[in-house]
């Protein structure tokens, strides 16, 4: 996900926010120098709905490709009706929302303040956010919106497609095999992932990968594309999908 400074996992003041901004317009402003260099992450400022929906507009038009997200914001899920408008206004921007492994709820933060590492802080509670826009069918209310997981790894992929699968049967629905692409949802994967026995599920049109570039943490691998493009389990036109295709669509760039 093409975010620099967006890695602050509970953001609850207006002067964080404001500091944030700072940051958008510094990604605005490279931009403007070389339009085809720097594609970006905005971070709005989602404690004000009509503020952040007026600079989702500015970040669009000053070369922004996603609106960064978290697994939980605030006491909200990512289904919550709150972001509705900001879903509306995303697919209506054509730019993606990039759901990042960090946290936004204050509450589940001081609930894992024992963990000594990220795992149920940051990288489930994204899991469970990618399972309740599923369970409360968030795309079919938004079908052009464009939602990427990205730095939780794919591995869960398996496990929440037939929770889902299972749940949505006793409500009378069938979830299907590619319901990723009809939906417009991509999860990053990373290259010690069993990327075959993902895509062997799920297909593997809405699979990208990151290299987590500018962090030292459990996601990083700066030669992840290389990697990846090198990987004998893959045939070379997966590959070039993961690294190339998948991540085209998904941040709606032409290349």
């Amino acid at each position: 996900m093409p975010t620099i400074d967006a890695d602050a996992h509970v953001l609850e003041t207006e002067q964080t926010w404001e500091s944030m901004d700072g940051a958008d317009k510094k990604y605005r402003d490279i931009w403007r120098q070389e339009k085809q260099r720097l594609r970006w992450a905005a971070v709005v400022s989602l404690l004000t709905m009509d503020q952040a929906l007026a600079e989702a507009r500015c970040a669009k038009e000053n070369g922004a490709c996603a609106i960064f997200m978290r697994g939980t914001e605030g006491d909200r899920l990512l289904s919550d009706p709150y972001f509705y408008p900001l879903y509306e206004e995303a697919q209506r921007l054509d730019i993606a929302v990039g759901v990042h492994a960090a946290n936004g709820s204050a509450t589940l933060y001081d609930y894992y303040k024992y963990e000594s590492v990220g795992f149920s802080k940051f990288k489930l509670n994204c899991v469970g956010g990618f399972h309740s826009m599923v369970m409360d069918r968030i795309p079919e209310r938004f079908p052009k919106l464009r939602i990427g997981f990205l730095e939780i790894s794919a591995e869960w992929l398996p496990y929440a497609y037939t929770d889902l699968s299972k749940r949505l049967r006793i409500k009378g629905k069938e979830l299907p095999r590619d319901f990723m692409k009809q939906d417009g949802i991509f999860v990053a994967c990373e290259t010690t992932d069993d990327i075959p026995y993902i895509v062997s599920k799920l297909g593997e049109d809405n699979i990208v990968i990151g290299a987590d570039y500018a962090h030292a943490d459990s996601a990083t691998e700066l030669l992840a594309l290389h990697n990846l493009s090198a990987d004998p389990r893959l045939t070379p036109a997966l590959a070039q999908k993961i690294v190339g295709a998948n991540a085209q669509a998904l941040y709606g760039l032409q290349c």
